[in-house]
């Protein structure tokens, strides 16, 4: 285990928790990064990067509950901070659930906070052959294959 002087000193600290996880997860070990990961999103009061931090170290398990929880994750860490990479870790535990349309709109979600509208547009389309016509997930797939880039901006 991973001994962290800092953590000793201050154990309240939400970042040094992450920290600690951070070295755990460069260096392979995302099961042991996940005890550090929960602690530091308490701590932080739910913080969303730690939270797709955490979605990233759940991210590898094929087991039901954990694919459960990475998209309950992401979906709270997206609630305040549209990210790219929560995204597509709700894309990955769609796509283990078979929900290929919702991952489809996620995948096209982050390309499109990417900045890569071609393909967000492709995305968006392929998912609206199963999203449900009038939900907000297939207002939000139409959106962004009717997006322009505005002449201003090229």
């Amino acid at each position: 285990m991973l001994d962290i002087k800092l953590i000793r000193e201050q154990p309240q600290n939400p970042y040094f928790h992450e920290l600690k996880a951070d070295f755990l997860m460069r260096s392979g070990r995302a099961r042991e990064a996940r005890e550090p990961l929960r602690t530091a999103l308490k701590l932080a009061g739910n913080a969303p990067l730690i939270a797709v931090r955490l979605a990233q170290a759940l991210d590898g398990d094929q087991d039901p509950q954990s694919t459960n929880e990475v998209i309950s994750l992401a979906r709270k860490s997206l609630i305040t901070d549209k990210n790219p990479q929560a995204y597509r870790l709700l894309a990955s535990g769609y796509a283990r659930q078979g929900r290929v349309a919702e991952a489809d709109l996620s995948i096209a979600e982050a390309h499109f906070l990417e900045g890569n509208v071609k393909q967000a547009q492709i995305f968006a389309k392929r998912s609206q052959r199963g999203l449900k016509e009038g939900t907000p997930e297939a207002i939000k797939a139409g959106d962004i294959v009717n997006y322009r880039i505005p002449k201003d901006a090229l």
